[in-house]
């Protein structure tokens, strides 16, 4: 029986025992309805023919030619994934493939469950904070080598960005006009190589500039 108001979700790994754990915590959350549970090989027909409002699955390096692939025949879908190492993937290349959620396979049952109603309810981008030494060499490397391109008040600008504000919002909390927050915007795009938003907040996660929902500063 489907609840109502309730996200279809289909969940995808090789591992049924995995499968079984994470679709009996969906199903009680009274949150989301579990429309299938298959294996990898069979993930996009299956996601295909049922055109959930979410799909859940282990990726793996090899097979991140699936992510272009879901996305072209569930275009309206939420993707997210599941990931051995996350330091071993580009965060910003895997939200431009349509992931809007990348969390750790450590997590408990209920603690993806939380994420994934957070992604899809609230529309939130959910990233995991990297290993900075593993991901991208030291600290002081390439993460604080790229960041130093933006000048103190793209970092302020950035840093709300990615707790959620909208543009009117830093205005009024930096007392600047909303056309210079978009002119700062602009600028912040173009020198991390992002298009939107969204990138933006994903590569400030993928440079290690998050840390525990905050941006560092400085």
């Amino acid at each position: 029986m489907m609840l109502m108001g309730a996200f279809r979700i289909l969940l995808s790994s090789n591992s049924s025992q995995w499968r079984d754990g994470l679709a009996a915590a969906f199903a009680a959350s009274g949150r989301f309805e579990v429309a299938g549970s298959v294996d990898l090989d069979q993930m996009i027909q299956t996601a295909e023919q049922l055109q959930p409002e979410v799909v859940l699955w282990e990726l793996k390096e090899d097979l991140l030619y699936m992510l272009t692939e879901l996305k072209a025949c569930c275009p309206f879908t939420v993707t997210v994934v599941m990931v051995g190492n996350p330091n071993r993937f580009n965060l910003l290349e895997l939200v431009r493939t349509g992931v809007m959620g990348c969390l750790p396979l450590r997590l408990l049952p209920q603690q993806i469950v939380s994420a994934v109603e957070l992604v899809v309810g609230a529309g939130l981008l959910c990233l995991p904070r990297p290993d900075l030494k593993t991901s991208l060499g030291t600290e002081t490397g390439e993460s604080k080598g790229t960041f130093s391109i933006l000048s103190r008040r793209e970092e302020e600008v950035l840093a709300m960005l990615a707790n959620k504000l909208s543009t009117q919002e830093i205005a009024a909390s930096l007392y600047l006009s909303e056309s210079t927050v978009k002119t700062h915007l602009r600028n912040i795009f173009r020198k991390l190589g992002v298009r939107n938003r969204t990138e933006a907040v994903a590569a400030a996660y993928q440079l290690g500039l998050v840390k525990n929902g905050n941006m560092t500063m400085g």
